[in-house]
């Protein structure tokens, strides 16, 4: 059977085919101790809201089905009471079967309450019905046929109803600290699915979800967003000899693409002057340190200044007025009509001839005009 990995968001992922089954445990919010599971009421339920129109329009098949793991949360705090609500105004495509409640063997609480030993899951379908439902029943037999002779049972064995008893949590060695038993996937892989069929797991954490699928005979796909979860969980199926074909479709950090490349043979022959050392804090110390005494420079000494100054962002053209309108437009310099104290503070640069007196009077205009301009 295939298993694929994906390390992204379940928000971003791209997955060409639908499924007749997705399997999801979100963050529940405020649960656990953890960074990714600290969140508002709202916007868990935002959270839960955008699976589901996810559900409806990229991931189920019609007739699909989905189980969305939940928890009754706290007071000010219960964003899954809150979705199981809206979601059929919300998300009309989508239709809740059926809430159902997973017994857990510990209890937690307190003496002055009752102790709290459930976990919620809500039942949904694309559509009024489940286009595969196959009974699943419980190891227990019938201690009698039927209750109504009109309508005998199908089988010796008793059916599963929406409380389910007989699963017993994780409570040593977990993967992850939200980890499920696999017999939960299980249950809910052979309900829907047939062999050879695909199951999508958007929050696959331990990768439960990938192990009942690869035990029953099923193909699956399954998201996790947290590089290290990713790898212990691909790590883990790898070691149960299940085959699992990475892919990653994080987000790639945008770069600005350079516009041309710098020319240096244009560079060192622009007849771009002389440059002025002015107040040059923003610029690189190592730039005047080739700078002598009279301001001036030349030759390869211009050529590594422009390299330095481009990055590599803009073609440096021979005539030093369009250069310097590059550089404006680039963002790297910006334009002054005439000389403004209040900016002296700045690093201006200019580009004259031979004209000292603009030097001596602390400012450096450029070719043909005055005009001024400054590192932006």
């Amino acid at each position: 059977m295939k298993a694929i990995a994906i390390l992204c968001d379940y928000n971003l992922v791209k997955i060409e085919r639908k499924f007749p089954l997705v399997i999801i445990d979100p963050p529940y919010g405020g649960i656990l101790d953890k960074q990714w599971d600290k969140a508002d009421q709202k916007q868990i339920c935002l959270d839960y809201l955008k699976i589901s129109k996810l559900l409806a329009s990229e991931w189920l098949e019609d007739g699909g089905a989905a189980y969305i793991f939940g928890a009754m949360g706290k007071r000010g705090c219960r964003p899954f009471l809150m979705y199981q609500y809206l979601v059929e105004s919300k998300v009309p495509e989508l239709h809740l079967q059926s809430p159902i409640c997973w017994k857990k063997r510990r209890a937690y609480g307190t003496r002055i309450n009752y102790p709290f030993t459930r976990e919620e899951i809500v039942y949904l379908t694309l559509g009024k019905r489940a286009k595969t439902f196959n009974p699943p029943y419980l190891d227990e037999k019938r201690t009698c046929s039927s209750f109504n002779p009109k309508y005998p049972a199908l089988s010796e064995y008793l059916r599963r109803t929406n409380v389910w008893t007989d699963i017993t949590e994780v409570f040593g060695n977990k993967r992850e600290d939200a980890q499920k038993p696999i017999k939960l996937a299980k249950v809910m892989i052979e309900t829907h699915t047939s062999k050879g069929d695909w199951v999508l797991d958007p929050c696959a954490g331990s990768g439960s979800t990938g192990e009942a699928a690869a035990e029953l005979g099923r193909n699956c796909v399954l998201v996790e967003r947290d590089v290290k979860t990713f790898k212990r969980m691909v790590k883990f199926l790898r070691s149960k000899g299940i085959k699992v074909e990475i892919q990653d479709q994080r987000e790639k950090p945008k770069t600005e693409k350079p516009k041309s490349v710098v020319k240096t043979e244009e560079i060192e022959n622009a007849p771009l002057g002389i440059f002025r050392k002015m107040y040059g804090k923003k610029i690189e110390p190592r730039i005047f340190e080739r700078i002598n005494t009279s301001g001036r420079v030349h030759g390869s000494e211009v050529r590594d200044f422009f390299i330095e100054l481009a990055r590599g962002r803009f073609a440096v053209d021979r005539d030093a007025e369009a250069l310097l309108t590059e550089l404006v437009e680039e963002g790297v310099l910006k334009h002054f009509d005439r000389p403004e104290p209040t900016v002296s503070q700045k690093a201006f640069i200019g580009l004259s001839y031979t004209n000292a007196s603009y030097h001596n009077a602390g400012w450096a205009p450029g070719i043909k005009e005055h005009f001024y301009y400054c590192l932006a």
